[in-house]
């Protein structure tokens, strides 16, 4: 076999969607056992945010797949979470038919609780698009608390009191030495991998999902409801199986992160700001795709410490538990003028406001509006962009702009205002054919 032969079949096996997959459930399945051990990460802290985020990738991929692909909005997952983590505690404790249910067994019967409710749901939402969904699925974020607080269900529910679970922290003794770590450790890492691990199967199951019939007739109705219809396309039965497995995963995902990290459940435990947050999740890290649930999720645990830090006296940067190094945040530098109402004030520079923690929320939403502005695509769709960068078409389009003035005009002036909507329409590459100004008498 030649060299060329040679690379050009390792290029078709890279390239191959399975090869890729596998790749990429190897290498997190190797991050899920080291993260948890690694010294730089604070041994319980940082564990149980990375619980959080499993839990949360596991509903973002379901709102992903009802969103992003089939196009439904949906703002109710924080009550399908809620009933999914009520489902396993209900089994668990007070059991069903008499029965109390093993916790992988009750978790997988929150899942099918979901399922249940997401048909229920789907169904009469086929007549429903757009903000009407919304405001229809909204409701159930706002009922399913109220249903959970029946006093004539409260014997099962707990009523506003809510179920105590009293899960086994610890992991199963044969596991024990495995997991390793002292106690408070054992007990951290274990909670993680009984989220993190199906969470990775779950994507897995919606990356082959999207893949499938299923997953093109979902974009076929996203795209064009009628078109799809006019293919052959079962749209009822298409946008129902959407909001049932979406629903499945939601469910699956409030009852792992109430059996991973809360062991307690309570009316309150999901609440319509966690829907927003959802939603937020997936449009932040992308649409449409898998690891922008994953993004958008991490930006949600973590989004606290972020806007903190850029509100911080000191931008201190660390690895973990590990100082680096610090200096003045000018943020805060600029704050602190404000608070001074702008008075001038030799070295060293004005105090911080101290109450810059209080514009945490208006940071939050700054942030959400500058990324849906320059990141239309998510994260993900701007790190897909950036890894197709390449340094020399930019060498040949400086060297085409006649200078640093003509390149940051079409690269940086231009997009900004076309983004903006300054302008908008006026901007042309150089090159671009004039297009002619339509005139009265042209024939229509």
């Amino acid at each position: 076999m030649t060299g060329a032969a040679r690379v050009t079949g390792w290029r078709a096996l890279a390239r191959n969607d399975t090869v890729r997959a596998l790749v990429v459930v190897a290498i997190l399945l190797a991050l899920i056992i080291i993260l948890p051990r690694w010294s730089l990460f604070s041994p319980i802290f940082r564990t149980t945010q990375l619980t959080n985020l499993a839990a949360l990738s596991i509903i973002a991929l379901g709102l992903n797949l009802l969103t992003g692909f089939n196009g439904q909005i949906s703002l109710g997952h924080s009550g399908i979470a809620l009933a999914g983590a009520y489902a396993m505690g209900i089994s668990m404790t007070v059991g069903i038919a008499g029965v109390e249910f093993h916790p992988i067994l009750a978790v997988l019967f929150a899942g099918a609780v979901g399922a249940v409710i997401g048909v229920l749901i789907g169904i009469p939402a086929l007549r429903l698009a757009g903000p009407y969904l919304a405001i229809a699925t909204l409701a159930l974020a706002i009922a399913m608390p109220i249903i959970l607080k029946w006093n004539q269900i409260a014997d099962v529910t707990g009523g506003a009191t809510g179920i105590q679970l009293g899960v086994d922290p610890n992991p199963p003794g044969f596991l024990a030495d495995l997991v390793g770590g002292s106690e408070a450790e054992r007990e951290a890492r274990w909670r993680f991998y009984i989220v993190a691990f199906p969470a990775v199967s779950l994507g897995l199951i919606a990356w082959t999902l999207i893949r499938t019939r299923i997953g093109r007739a979902w974009v076929a109705i996203r795209d064009s409801e009628v078109g799809a219809q006019q293919m052959g396309v079962n749209v009822a039965l298409y946008k129902t199986l959407a909001f049932a497995i979406s629903a499945t995963y939601a469910a699956l995902g409030g009852a792992l992160l109430t059996f991973a990290n809360l062991s307690f459940i309570s009316p309150e435990s999901f609440t319509l700001i966690d829907s927003i947050a959802y939603l937020t999740a997936i449009v932040i890290g992308g649409l449409a795709t898998i690891p922008g649930a994953v993004l958008g999720s991490a930006f949600l645990t973590f989004q606290e410490e972020i806007i903190d830090w850029l509100l911080a006296e000191d931008w201190t940067f660390a690895a973990g538990s590990h100082h680096l190094f610090a200096f003045p945040s000018p943020l805060s530098y600029i704050l602190g003028l404000i608070q001074n109402r702008w008075e001038f004030s030799p070295l060293p520079s004005p105090e911080p406001a101290t109450n810059v923690q209080d514009l945490r929320l208006a940071v939050y939403g700054t942030i959400l509006i500058l990324v849906m502005i320059f990141m239309p695509y998510g994260f993900w769709g701007f790190m897909r962009r950036l890894a197709s960068w390449k340094p020399a078409t930019e060498v040949s389009r400086y060297r085409a702009a006649g200078g640093l003035a003509g390149y940051l005009g079409q690269r940086l002036v231009r997009p900004l205002a076309d983004r903006l909507r300054f302008n908008r329409g006026t901007w042309r590459r150089p090159g671009d054919a004039q297009v002619p100004t339509p005139r009265s008498d042209d024939k229509q």
